[in-house]
């Protein structure tokens, strides 16, 4: 857990863990960049209770931009992985395809591009390549083809380029096919020499589809969403071909994982042009889907565009998406402030965050930098307890029809069990032993269900006041830490 990560007791000197910008590829290279997609801010002099956490947070957000990259390398790969799955090393014509610098100078340790020919089932003729200088983008490239070095008819005056899904001019000279590319630091392409016309050919990748909250405008990849959301999913279904269908297709959106459709929409799919290079041919699915309480969880979606009679590939038509869906949290939801121990930022308590409105038997606190509660039980055999913040009106209540599912993580000097007490409409109040210890090592405890434990006492009638008290064999003092607390449906 990061808390964890931030305040454990580890050396933060460079003497034992080696800074980013003294290894590639952010060190400095005579004067520039190693690679201009990872620029890394220069270092600074810390100082204050937050030196450590800043120190480490400007160390490893440059290996965390380097990860998130990723996304679209891999989103590269699947964009052609239903056609390039099917493909293999055209058998003694694999490198007799050319590409090159279109511009004659090349820059400072230039690594030269490589390129490869496939071939499918259908002798079709594809290659492949892959940009390998990484300090650069927006390079071009020109690729070349012999016509004496090939098959005949395996080269054409037309490229299918499938990542960009376009159609590619080709000139031909004296039995030479040539074209352009401009590619970023190691993007690949995959193209196909085709005749025209190409029949129509739907194509739906896991990267063409994206959500959107309702009324927002925020693009959504990360399909991870809370109950009642609304969400809007799109999927933008491409045609691979000249010719367009006969008739709209139809495409819905099926959740495999309960066995059930959720929406259904048609697109309208135009013809792929091959008089202005480079123009797509797509249209958008939109689908709408506002996730309930037994949606609670893991739901594997497949977004479906019907095939129709003649389309030549429909192992592409479809593709699959994982949404979570997490139960409400009582103070998300409706104090819209998560329990997440952030330290507050006027007006502090002795206990540094407003996720807590009240203490009784603690001391020593400290900042709550980064969502981390820090206090220490001065007596635990001794009453004490943390009030939760429910709310500062005289009518804000926890509905516990509602919210019944308590978790949390921390960790304490010596082990500590946890109880949980309560304000019920009544005004009685209630308590329970939630069968959860703090313990030296930091855990996530819970989620424990209030009901198994108070035999429904806790969803039949609303709490006006909730607090956590702990206790132990020991009377000594004894130092807590508390991440993050959860009330959850």
């Amino acid at each position: 857990p990061y808390e964890e990560w931030v305040y454990r007791e580890r050396p933060s000197s460079d003497f034992y863990y080696a800074p980013p910008d003294s290894i590639p590829p952010w060190t400095d290279v005579e004067g520039n960049d190693f690679d201009p997609l990872y620029e890394l801010p220069a270092r600074q002099n810390w100082s204050g209770e937050q030196a450590t956490q800043d120190y480490l947070a400007w160390k490893f957000q440059a290996c965390a931009r380097l990860w998130n990259c990723l996304r679209d390398t891999f989103g590269e790969i699947a964009r052609v992985a239903p056609e390039l799955s099917g493909l293999w090393w055209y058998d003694g014509y694999e490198d007799r395809a050319e590409i090159a610098l279109a511009d004659s100078s090349a820059p400072t340790e230039y690594l030269t591009p490589e390129i490869r020919v496939f071939g499918s089932s259908t002798d079709g003729c594809y290659l492949f390549y892959v940009n390998r200088y990484c300090r650069g983008n927006g390079l071009r490239f020109t690729v070349r083809a012999d016509e004496d070095s090939f098959p005949s008819g395996a080269l054409s005056e037309y490229a299918l380029d499938h990542h960009r899904r376009v159609i590619i001019p080709v000139d031909e000279t004296s039995g030479v096919y040539t074209f352009t590319d401009t590619l970023d630091a190691g993007q690949p392409r995959l193209v196909e020499f085709v005749d025209t016309p190409v029949s129509a050919d739907a194509r739906l990748t896991r990267p063409d589809v994206h959500a959107q909250l309702s009324g927002t405008s925020g693009v959504i990849r990360d399909f991870r969403f809370t109950v009642g959301d609304s969400i809007d999913i799109y999927a933008v279904v491409y045609n691979m071909g000249t010719q367009a269908p006969g008739s709209a297709v139809p495409v819905t959106l099926y959740d495999i994982t309960e066995s059930s459709g959720i929406d259904s929409t048609t697109v309208t799919l135009p013809a792929l042009s091959i008089l202005s290079g480079y123009t797509t041919a797509s249209d958008t699915a939109a689908f709408s889907w506002t996730p309930g309480s037994p949606d609670i969880g893991v739901h594997v979606l497949e977004i479906r565009a019907h095939k129709w009679a003649g389309e030549p590939d429909t192992l592409d038509n479809r593709a699959r998406v994982v949404f979570l869906i997490d139960p409400r949290d009582y103070a998300t939801e409706v104090l819209e402030d998560a329990w997440d121990m952030t330290e507050a930022t006027s007006g502090a308590p002795d206990w540094k965050t407003d996720d807590i409105s009240g203490m009784r038997g603690w001391e020593s606190f400290s900042d709550s930098i980064s969502g981390m509660f820090e206090g220490s039980i001065s007596d635990p055999s001794s009453l004490n307890r943390m009030v939760l913040n429910t709310g500062s009106g005289a009518s804000d209540s926890v509905d516990t029809s509602v919210y019944g599912m308590l978790s949390l993580a921390g960790k304490a000097s010596r082990t500590l069990d946890m109880d949980l007490y309560w304000i019920d409409a009544s005004g009685d109040t209630q308590d329970v032993d939630l069968g959860i210890d703090l313990t030296t090592d930091w855990e996530e405890l819970g989620p424990v269900d209030l009901d198994d434990l108070t035999s429904g006492t806790w969803s039949a009638k609303k709490a006006s006041t909730v607090w956590l008290e702990s206790g132990s064999g020991s009377s000594l003092a004894t130092p807590v830490r508390i991440g993050w607390i959860r009330l959850t449906e």
